[in-house]
């Protein structure tokens, strides 16, 4: 279960950063129908992958808590 919250742990941010980094670069040197394209990739399927993560990042962390507790 650590292994799968590590790598959850790390595709949660990663996707953030990615959503973040292309829409930066994207803006300042893509046309309008660029930044629409990323924008759409960002929403489908960029939270379908986002969202599932948080929550087995967040599921996983509290089922490593609840066996630390005893």
């Amino acid at each position: 279960m650590a292994l799968a919250h590590l790598a959850v742990g790390l595709l949660a941010p990663l996707c953030i950063g990615t959503f973040w980094l292309s829409t930066v670069l994207v803006e300042l040197f893509g046309a309008l129908a660029a930044v629409a394209q990323v924008k759409r990739l960002v929403l489908s399927p960029g939270l379908w992958i986002l969202i599932p993560a948080l929550m087995a990042a967040g599921g996983s962390g509290a089922w490593l808590v609840r066996a630390l507790k005893g």
